[in-house]
């Protein structure tokens, strides 16, 4: 579409307004949606909050989400842990839910190697150097 010699670029717009990136995600990953189960106005809210943060697409999001109610509505203690974060935006939904439907009290932890992984053996390696960085300063 042309307008006054500009061509309009809808991904070059998504990428610099949120709510539009939101709503693109929402709408191309709405028939993934699980037609059995309604999503209520406070999932679809924190979704949109998110979305712009994240790679993983609206049916994982919306996994972790369900995840976080059931271990806060069964009483589960411990932590979340999420490897491999990017932007935060599923350990920020997971967040919101818990925030949402508060269960025993807990902490977040984010672990991510920032330079990608050449080989399974050196994912291993980083992933328990960076655990064992971070349990040694807590203790």
């Amino acid at each position: 579409m042309e307008s006054n010699g500009t061509r309009f670029d809808f991904v070059s717009l998504a990428k610099r307004s949120s709510a539009v990136h939101s709503t693109y995600k929402l709408v191309r990953d709405a028939r993934t949606f699980p037609r059995d189960r309604r999503i209520d106005f406070g999932r679809l809210r924190a979704l949109f909050k998110v979305l712009p943060n994240t790679m993983l697409a609206v049916v994982r999001l919306l996994a972790a989400y369900e995840a976080v109610l059931n271990i806060n509505r069964e009483g589960i203690p411990g932590d979340f842990v999420e490897c491999g974060v990017w932007n935060g935006g599923c350990v920020g939904l997971m967040a919101l839910a818990n925030k949402a439907n508060p269960g025993p009290q807990r902490s977040i932890q984010l672990f991510d190697s920032f330079e990608g992984c050449r080989s399974h053996r050196w994912k291993t390696l980083t992933c328990s150097s960076h655990f064992l960085i971070t349990i040694r300063a807590k203790s």
